[in-house]
């Protein structure tokens, strides 16, 4: 007789093909049974529940959820070299993100912001505020956005030292709101502070601060702390808060910040146009 598509659980027969306990439990089989049947096909085939909606099951089943052959990522970045896995969803697996002050560890992801009822992006950690700044950055036409702290945040720690003056290190580098467009919209820190951000870049900006220029805007209740801008020729107008201040209103702001630049600048804001308070 012929004994064709069969798997056994170990130890030893004339026919089939020996798998162990974890290849029954992780689908492997189910795969292989449903791949190889010629006879049962289609709804009638071979499954397994994997990580579906439906209790795991440990074996496979006729008519059970389809299985698929899939890559699986040890690492969110996919820089490792992927294994095979089984899956009820037909999509390669990739890693989770681990998340330390709103930034991966392992690769470039942000944790967003989260916009609440009314229409805020509620900013909690140091990730977060640069998800935001990326997003005032990303289309001029995508720029009037509102935004609220909903706590004291820290980018890098001990960038001044007791004199202002940055001390040795490696920093994050920060990139400001409104950098490539200007920022419209109501920043709201709700009496928080931002503690170390650091800007020491050489290629071109016109502007620089914490947002660099600010047009029909409100920046309110905002602390900036123990931060270091540092401009270059380049550089017009620099400002702790805001470096261009267009038709916009900054009201209970103060910063305790070093600022090095080689037009305008000053501790809240570089230059302030017509219609500003």
């Amino acid at each position: 007789g012929v004994v064709d598509n069969c798997y056994f659980n170990g130890g030893y027969s004339f026919a089939g093909k020996s798998k162990t306990n974890e290849e029954f439990e992780n689908g492997t089989v189910a795969y292989l049974l449903a791949k190889g049947s010629d006879y049962y096909s289609g709804e009638n085939s071979w499954g397994q529940n994997l990580d579906n909606d439906e209790p795991k099951q440990k074996y496979p089943s006729l008519g059970g959820a389809k299985v698929y052959e899939v890559k699986k990522y040890s690492k969110c970045d996919k820089s490792d070299t992927p294994v095979t896995a089984y899956s009820n969803t037909d999509k390669t697996q990739v890693a989770e993100h681990i998340i330390e002050n709103g930034f991966c560890v392992n690769c470039d992801y942000l944790q967003p912001a989260v916009m609440n009822s009314k229409g805020q992006y509620e900013i909690g950690n140091a990730g977060q505020l640069y998800w935001f700044a990326n997003l005032t950055n990303e289309n001029r036409f995508n720029n009037y956005l509102d935004a609220i702290l909903t706590s004291d945040i820290v980018v890098n720690e001990n960038v001044l030292n007791d004199d202002m003056v940055p001390n040795e290190g490696t920093y994050r580098q920060w990139t400001p709101i409104g950098d490539r467009y200007s920022y419209e919209g109501v920043f709201d820190g709700n009496n928080h502070t931002i503690s170390g951000l650091y800007y020491n870049d050489s290629s071109y900006c016109k502007t620089l601060g914490f947002i660099c220029t600010a047009e029909y805007s409100e920046i309110k209740n905002l602390g900036i702390v123990d931060s270091y801008f540092r401009g270059n020729t380049s550089t017009e107008y620099s400002g702790g808060i805001c470096a261009e201040n267009v038709s916009s209103r900054i009201v209970n702001c103060f910063s305790i910040c070093t600022i090095e630049g080689y037009g305008d600048a000053g501790g809240i804001c570089g230059l302030c146009s017509i219609g500003c308070y």
